[in-house]
């Protein structure tokens, strides 16, 4: 497998924003009556600048193993074993971490939302024979 280049986190940005443009745009032409709550717009921000900085970083950690540091013995993969814990890695792992947190309590709020419908429509049944 070749290393990753700068078109590949080039296109990688230019998809993440198209994404985050088109959201921010279908939430806010929502009809009046559909309007969503300043929570969810600055969920989608945060989502967002998580993912620059977890791109921005890798794609730091990754000039610094193969281009500055190019001579490292062993080659970028000892570099990666060796200098796993420095600051811009951990900030780049940290931001995948918490975007993922914040990703898995939308899809828990939305499956328990989903389920207490459905369990409301279950108990109007119960209390109401057709």
């Amino acid at each position: 497998a070749r290393p990753a280049n700068s078109n590949d986190y080039c296109m990688l940005i230019g998809v993440h924003c198209c994404i985050f443009g088109a959201t921010l745009y279908f939430i806010l032409k929502a009809p009046v009556s559909r309007r969503v709550s300043r929570s969810l717009i600055a969920y989608v921000f945060s989502l967002f600048a998580l993912g620059v900085i977890q791109v921005g970083t890798t794609i730091q950690f990754n000039m610094q193993s193969f281009i500055d540091d190019r001579g490292f013995p062993g080659g970028p993969f000892a570099y990666f074993q060796t200098f796993y814990s420095l600051p811009v890695n951990t900030l780049c792992n940290t931001g995948y971490v918490i975007a993922a947190l914040l990703a898995d309590a939308a899809l828990v709020c939305t499956g328990a939302v989903l389920k207490l419908k459905q369990l409301m429509i279950k108990l109007h049944n119960a209390v109401v024979p057709s």
